[in-house]
């Protein structure tokens, strides 16, 4: 006798098709995820918000936008002219002025930038001495009086630390994290506030800043800085950017400079008598109360923005009464 066997109910069925239903969005999740699509963990996707694209994200001007596995990054592609090891001046000639230029560093008379002391390494053994001076003011005699035979790595063209040689060029590509949009960042500064030294505004201070500085500071293509750029560069707060805030930076790497900036000049000193008292407090208050009748010079109207807002107001007269109550204990004053 044969056994009947009933229909499956609705329920069976119902149960049956979400299983499978189940299993193929296990499998496509699991497919996205190995091609990078889409990150295990996301689940607002699961949810049906719309994945980032590119319509989502910004980039500073002279960066273009490219997409990696886990997001968006901002590229550009650097590049400059390669030197010949011993062209220490950088003037595409190798002469006793490179070698002269080389005998000051040693001595502690001049400073060179990081590029410049790998082309004075001309020995290659990783620092820029008294040896290295003797042999490229050889090899600049010899070469002047005919004879262009190599003398060690002399002549050899090479590229600064992080960039690779092309021809007769050095490139690299200088890569930031992309910006939403709307996101109210602001380039280089965290909620209104400089990070001093952060030049490239990634948002943290280390060796590419360096790098960039040097670059600028050397009038090197491709190292151009916008306004907020140089205000966080400008690392003694004297209003330009040069070798000096490029001295403070490497100090600062060096363990010398434990905080940025680094003011050169006394703030709050309005009268330069080295002290900052009440016959300073005295003078912003004149200037503050009748700017026309009581005018400060440009030098110190500077030391007189306690705040560095590029304003002197009334803002700065409660930042000096503080200061000279004990309330604040260090200008120039940033919040």
């Amino acid at each position: 006798m044969k056994k009947h066997v009933g229909r499956p109910s609705n329920e069976e069925i119902r149960s049956e098709k979400n299983k499978k239903i189940l299993i193929v969005g296990i499998i496509i999740v699991a497919i996205l995820a190995v091609v990078g699509v889409f990150e295990i963990g996301n689940f607002s996707n699961l949810m049906g918000n719309s994945v980032a694209n590119d319509s989502e994200y910004t980039c500073d001007s002279g960066y273009t936008l490219r997409k990696k596995s886990n997001g968006y990054e901002c590229y550009r592609e650097l590049t400059e002219k390669a030197y010949r090891i011993g062209d220490v001046d950088r003037d595409n000639k190798i002469t006793t002025s490179d070698a002269t230029l080389v005998r000051e560093y040693v001595s502690g008379i001049k400073l060179l930038d990081d590029y410049q002391i790998l082309l004075g390494d001309v020995d290659g053994d990783g620092a820029t001495t008294i040896t290295d001076f003797s042999l490229l003011n050889n090899y600049a005699v010899e070469y002047r009086a005919g004879s262009s035979a190599p003398i060690n790595k002399i002549g050899n063209y090479i590229c600064r630390a992080g960039y690779k040689k092309f021809r007769s060029y050095c490139k690299k590509d200088d890569i930031i994290a992309a910006k939403k949009k709307n996101s109210n960042n602001i380039s280089n500064e965290n909620n209104g506030k400089i990070i001093y030294g952060d030049v490239n505004s990634d948002g943290i201070v280390n060796v590419t800043d360096k790098t960039i500085l040097s670059g600028y500071i050397s009038d090197i293509a491709g190292y151009e800085l916008n306004e907020a750029e140089l205000k966080a560069a400008d690392l003694n707060l004297d209003g330009k950017v040069n070798i000096s805030d490029y001295t403070i930076l490497e100090g600062y790497f060096e363990g010398e400079i434990t905080e940025l900036p680094h003011p050169s000049q006394l703030f709050g000193d309005i009268n330069f008598d080295g002290l900052v008292d009440v016959t300073d407090q005295t003078l912003l208050d004149l200037y503050v109360g009748n700017s026309t009748k009581n005018n400060l010079s440009d030098a110190q109207k500077h030391v007189a923005d306690l705040n560095l807002d590029g304003l002197v107001d009334a803002t700065d007269q409660t930042i000096m009464q503080q200061y000279i109550n004990g309330s604040i204990t260090k200008l120039p004053y940033i919040k």
